[in-house]
């Protein structure tokens, strides 16, 4: 027979909190399951007052247990966090729709626990947050109940798309000229960016004119993002001026992260450039990490990366979205220190 092996004692508060930051999971796991709050709180304060991931796996973790007992604490810690993160990005870093914020992991974690508290306090947080955070609580709470929220919420122009009931069917792309036509306001929101997209494979001076056109600015932005990838497989010479009618915000920095991953096909190095004087925050982290996957001299800092957390068990999506996090960090941080 097997022999039975002991579980192993709970550390102290004291011994997770001056852990080496890459023994930290094998601790927490162990220690986090009896905190209580104020331990949760003293841990968030040694170890996140000045980290600059907030995408770890260690405050994605702390975060599911703070909920579970004091979420108005884990909030305000969370916010107080971005704060200082987004300072780390520079001005106007918080309309980059890409960047994970560490108050995203509280809702994240929030939403599971207790999705209509979650709600409730949305229609408090910063404006320039809620979008994000309701694009998180959809995937718990669902369209409907994410649609009645922004009923409710009439004050709140961001979550003007949100009110709109979607339409019983999807357009038909076969003639997208005709789709364009004959769509509805309402129905934009929902169908705008598919129309685009296929238009622009089509006839791409047409799409272009039609995005331009719409008056709803989420759905035109969505709209041009939607043609502008178009041309980036095309005519990445004409998209180029195309990205600055983006405002900030996700899509622009989804396009911008393909431009110039996509300049790195003929010229390494001038893509990198590129990244460093033009992007910011996760926008750059993610074109700088899509270049250095076609270098070759970095490929051994992936596997060197996947190989340590993959060893952990047991695995979990947690685990990999840490992962993931942290093969795009060293892979960023290596491509920055060989960029001249």
């Amino acid at each position: 027979a097997n022999p039975v092996v002991p579980p192993l004692p709970r550390p102290s508060l004291d011994d997770v909190k001056a852990t080496a930051p890459d023994d930290r999971m094998r601790l927490l796991v162990r220690w986090l399951p009896e905190a209580t709050a104020d331990e949760v709180a003293a841990l968030a304060e040694a170890w996140f007052t000045t980290m600059a991931d907030s995408g770890t796996t260690e405050w994605q973790a702390l975060c599911a247990r703070w909920v579970e007992l004091e979420p108005a604490a884990a909030r305000a810690f969370g916010k107080r966090y971005t704060e200082r993160f987004l300072k780390l990005f520079g001005p106007g870093s918080e309309m980059d729709g890409s960047l994970t914020v560490p108050l995203h992991a509280v809702y994240l974690a929030w939403g599971r626990v207790d999705p209509e508290a979650a709600l409730a306090a949305l229609a408090q947080e910063d404006p320039k947050y809620r979008r994000q955070l309701m694009m998180i609580l959809n995937a718990m709470v669902g369209e409907e109940r994410a649609r009645a929220w922004a009923l409710a919420h009439p004050e709140l122009p961001e979550f003007a798309n949100w009110r709109m009931a979607k339409p019983a069917g999807p357009p038909d792309l076969s003639n997208p000229a005709n789709a364009a036509a004959d769509l509805a306001p309402e129905a934009s929101r929902f169908h705008a960016s598919a129309i685009a997209n296929a238009w622009a494979k089509q006839d791409p001076d047409a799409a272009l004119a039609w995005a331009r056109g719409l008056t709803n600015p989420q759905q035109r932005t969505f709209a041009l993002q939607a043609v502008l990838k178009v041309f980036l497989g095309t005519d990445p010479a004409r998209a180029r001026p195309l990205i600055d009618e983006l405002p900030p915000g996700l899509a622009r920095a989804q396009v911008e992260a393909r431009y110039t991953a996509g300049l790195a096909e003929n010229d390494p190095q001038a893509a990198l450039r590129h990244a460093m004087q033009h992007l910011h925050g996760t926008a750059r982290l993610e074109a700088i990490a899509g270049i250095a996957a076609l270098q070759a001299r970095l490929i051994h800092s992936v596997l060197y990366v996947c190989s340590r957390n993959t060893a952990s068990a047991p695995w979990t999506a947690a685990d990999s979205t840490g992962c993931m996090s942290m093969v795009r960090g060293a892979v960023a941080r290596e491509a920055v220190a060989q960029t001249p």
